[in-house]
């Protein structure tokens, strides 16, 4: 069986969403993750998704895929960069999905990030 890893320069949905619930199966119960959400369940997917999204648009977003699915995932920053350290990052991270239909800057973002 052969399993590559690859540079996603431009993730599709389908492999934003699997690297989320790598993530997610990944860390389940983690305590780092507890004290990151503050206990709260309902945003581990959020956290998550803020991850990715930050290294699909600004970082390196790799991943390890095993007949077609993704079953490992690293996320990427060079030096003198980190997380959530733009604007774009931040607002792909947690907000887009709340960005009104009329917003002039809607189509600048990947669809993946409206989901």
């Amino acid at each position: 069986m052969a399993i590559s890893v690859e540079l996603l320069e431009s993730p599709t949905e389908r492999q934003i969403k699997q690297a989320i619930a790598v993530a997610l199966a990944a860390f389940e119960g983690d305590i780092c993750i507890k004290n990151m959400t503050g206990g709260n369940e309902t945003l581990r997917e959020l956290l998550f998704r803020s991850m990715v999204g930050a290294g699909a648009v600004e970082g390196s977003f790799t991943v390890r895929d095993g007949a077609d699915n993704i079953v490992s995932t690293g996320i990427w920053f060079k030096p003198g960069r980190m997380m959530m350290d733009s604007v774009l990052q931040r607002y792909i991270s947690g907000s887009a999905r709340l960005v009104d239909e009329r917003d002039t800057t809607r189509h600048l973002l990947p669809a993946w990030a409206l989901m």
